[in-house]
């Protein structure tokens, strides 16, 4: 049984660090500068409506 845990340790740590070569390439090659946010802080602040327009809603960004 400790054989199989090694093994399938030693391919999870394989498959990671494929994954993370992929991402640092991807980064290198110019990936987006904004990190994949497509709305800055001043947008996205805009667009959250303070209170819901119908009776019983909760909204989370009004009771922080």
């Amino acid at each position: 049984m400790l054989k199989v845990s090694a093994v399938l340790c030693v391919c999870a740590a394989a498959w990671c660090s494929q994954s993370l070569a992929a991402a640092a390439a991807v980064a290198a090659a110019g990936g987006r500068s904004d990190g994949g946010n497509f709305l800055d802080d001043k947008q996205w602040l805009t667009t959250i409506s303070q209170y819901d327009k119908e009776v019983g809603q909760w909204n989370k960004f009004r009771d922080l």
